[in-house]
Formats: C-alpha cells, sequence, structure tokens
C-alpha cells in the first residue's frame, strides 16, 4: 500500500527505490514529546502570545500554561499508550511508528489540522512491504482529550486504538516495519517549498 509521509530526513541520504525498515525504539515524534521540546501550536502560541503579562507568585502565566499543554500533552500520550499495550498490542505503537496518510487526504489540509508549516519538510511517498510491515489507520482527533478526566481519556484512546472514525479529514495511519521510497513529492529548500524532480 502507498502512503505518504512528511520528513525532515537529509534527503542527500535516502535513495528512491530503497527498502527502509522503521526499527528505531523511540520515534522523532515520541523522543520530543518526552524531551519536551514538542512546539505549541501556533494557534495556541498566538493565544498565549495575546495574554496581558501577568505574574502569580513569581511565575510567569504563558510560561505556566506553555508548560501545562507540554506536560498534559505528554500524559495523555501514555494513557495512549497504556490502553494499546493492554487491549490493542499488536497495534502500532505512536512511540515508535511513522505518521503517515493516503491519497484520500490532502497533504495541505493534513499539515495545516497538525499545526506544521509544509515549507520545513519534505513529502515522500513509500510503499510498505505488505509482509514485513503492518499500519493501522487512526483518526487523530480522539486525541483532543488533554483536559478530561483520567476516564475519559481512556475512552478516548479506546475509540483512537479501535479504528472508529468520526472526522474523516483527520485520518492518518501509524506504520511500523519495511517500506520503500518510491519518489520525493515536494522538498523544503530555505524555507521555500518546490516541486521536486525526483
Amino acid at each position: 500500500m502507498k502512503f505518504f509521509h512528511f520528513t525532515n530526513w537529509d534527503l542527500d541520504k535516502i535513495e528512491i527505490g530503497r527498502v527502509y525498515d522503521t526499527p528505531w525504539e523511540q520515534s522523532h515524534y515520541w523522543r520530543q514529546k518526552t524531551n519536551n521540546a514538542l512546539f505549541v501550536s501556533p494557534e495556541i502560541e498566538k493565544e498565549l502570545n495575546a495574554l496581558p503579562p501577568i505574574k502569580i507568585n513569581g511565575i510567569d502565566l504563558k510560561e505556566f500554561l506553555r508548560d501545562y499543554k507540554l506536560k498534559s500533552e505528554l500524559l495523555k500520550e501514555m494513557i495512549f499508550e497504556d490502553v494499546r499495550h493492554d487491549k490493542y498490542n499488536d497495534a502500532p505503537s505512536r512511540k515508535r511508528c511513522m505518521f503517515v496518510f493516503d491519497e484520500t487526504t490532502e497533504y495541505v489540509e493534513y499539515a495545516r489540522l497538525l499545526g506544521f508549516e509544509t515549507r520545513n519538510y519534505n513529502l515522500i511517498e513509500i510503499e510498505s512491504i505488505d509482509e514485513k510491515s503492518k499500519y493501522l489507520k487512526v483518526d487523530f482527533s480522539w486525541l483532543n482529550c488533554n483536559v478530561f478526566q483520567y476516564k475519559e481519556v481512556e475512552e478516548y484512546a479506546e475509540k483512537y486504538w479501535s479504528g472508529e472514525i468520526r472526522e474523516p479529514k483527520k485520518c492518518e495511519a501509524l506504520f511500523i516495519g519495511e517500506f520503500r521510497i518510491n519518489r520525493v513529492l515536494l522538498e523544503k529548500r530555505k524555507n521555500n517549498l518546490t516541486s521536486a524532480t525526483t
């Protein structure tokens, strides 16, 4: 099956047609989460910047809210991973997978919904090596539950891992295993997105 993937991989170090694997213990995404380096979405950053400078007991409110957002994200991810481990153990882990999407998803809209700029990434087409890979199509709208009670987060995780779709425009696939890079569709260059000739 063919998928598309936004990546920061150095295009000079990949080979079109070559088979690659996802052997990492932690994906780039998960390392960002656990290192507290994951960006706050532009929408939230805009709202935080609109707040007046407020300090409560010497703590800057903007920094407190930014820190809360990052920590609540990590906690939610851990709850989702616990549910996967306990009830959907065959599903690819969000800790180790590649996040991909199929041809039913428009790439600019996908990037917008996830809060990142397409010009900062390369877009590649990959093809799964069926007997040596697996994927799960999910609706990432179920991840919008950071401020919910623990049981509600677990319920959302159940719906996520079962593959229940409530917002078709918010679908992606979690992919692990072997894949072939078929082509580079878009290439980042000096903050300008250009069509690749590959």
